[in-house]
């Protein structure tokens, strides 16, 4: 990793906390993890790359400092006018992708291309590019119901390949080359994510972003348009909710009238964890209804994160934390929806 990796997620006029956007990219769901990332517009991200390298990730933070790609004010992190200059330029992932297992889903996409290519050439003596269980039992069922559908093999590669140029319509030209080297074909491992950054000029970490990037747009496409064969393959990776289950069901339970008392005894659980999740939903669902919960009208300013809770608490005797969180979320969300996202 090099000090340009890392400004693709820093912001010329909000300073960021560095290890708050880990959280996002790792998929730490917690209220404080999700509501910073809510705060700097990166949700997207959400459980995007779990397996980033962290420390290098802080390291080279520091030296983009140092570089002065990046400046450092009360423990924040701003990006320069240099830093802009280097910054990678990119996408951000579709908003569907955080329901979606990511890696899980790209590791069935890469071994789906092979065992096509190696059937085109009646090819059954080769190594799988995964040695997960999970994913080639995916993978056989998934191809098993293929075959049962299309008896001949030109109808089934035929069927694969119809889809996948569907799939690659989508992208850039740029973007398609990229997948099409990426992929694993007969006789053919793929290139790997160092031979294609040192063929597109980038570096490996920015070429493991754009390969995250394209698939996240091909398998949102896949699921969201229903393209076969791809969406019945990738539907074991789509999650009911971006929620973690627990707060998914404490939210199903609150939105059927139940109180916070009331399913805080039905749960097993402190009405500390209920607001909790509360708080979360109201994150991480669009359609939250902050009117029912939200208890106090206050103007909190343009820039509510930067409000302090006793300061409000002072005017306020018995508001607390859960209210004044909740009237933030919401400020950030309708200041988020007035300017088309920042």
């Amino acid at each position: 990793m090099i000090p340009e990796d890392v400004l693709a997620f820093f912001d010329l006029k909000q300073g960021r906390r560095p290890k708050a956007i880990l959280n996002v990219l790792v998929g730490k769901m917690t209220v404080s993890a999700l509501f910073w990332g809510l705060e700097y517009d990166i949700l997207e991200y959400l459980n995007f790359w779990k397996t980033i390298d962290t420390t290098s990730f802080l390291e080279n933070v520091d030296r983009a400092v140092e570089g002065g790609f990046l400046a450092k004010k009360d423990e924040l992190i701003y990006l320069t006018e240099a830093g802009q200059q280097k910054q990678f330029s990119c996408t951000t992932p579709t908003p569907f992708i955080k329901k979606v297992r990511l890696d899980e889903a790209i590791d069935l996409l890469l071994l789906a291309n092979q065992v096509i290519s190696e059937f085109s050439f009646k090819n059954n003596r080769y190594i799988p590019v995964s040695d997960n269980l999970r994913i080639n039992v995916i993978l056989k069922n998934w191809f098993k119901q293929l075959k049962s559908r299309n008896h001949h093999t030109t109808d089934i590669v035929q069927k694969y390949t119809q889809g996948l140029d569907e799939l690659l319509s989508q992208l850039q030209q740029h973007d398609a080359d990229i997948l099409l080297s990426y992929l694993p074909n007969h006789v053919d491992p793929g290139w790997t994510i160092d031979q294609l950054a040192q063929a597109f000029g980038i570096s490996k970490f920015q070429m493991e972003l754009k390969i995250r990037l394209i698939f996240s747009k091909i398998i949102s496409d896949a699921v969201l348009t229903k393209i076969a064969p791809f969406v019945d393959l990738l539907n074991s990776t789509i999650k009911e909710n971006v929620m973690p289950d627990s707060t998914y069901q404490t939210w199903q339970l609150i939105r059927q009238g139940k109180t916070v008392d009331e399913v805080a005894r039905l749960k097993h659980v402190k009405t500390n964890t209920v607001k909790e999740h509360i708080l979360m939903a109201a994150i991480l669902d669009s359609n939250f209804p902050f009117d029912k919960f939200v208890r106090f009208n206050f103007e909190i300013g343009k820039h509510p994160t930067e409000v302090d809770f006793r300061s409000i608490q002072s005017q306020i005797a018995d508001i607390t934390f859960f209210d004044f969180r909740l009237i933030q979320i919401r400020k950030i969300k309708e200041q988020q929806n007035n300017n088309g996202n920042r």
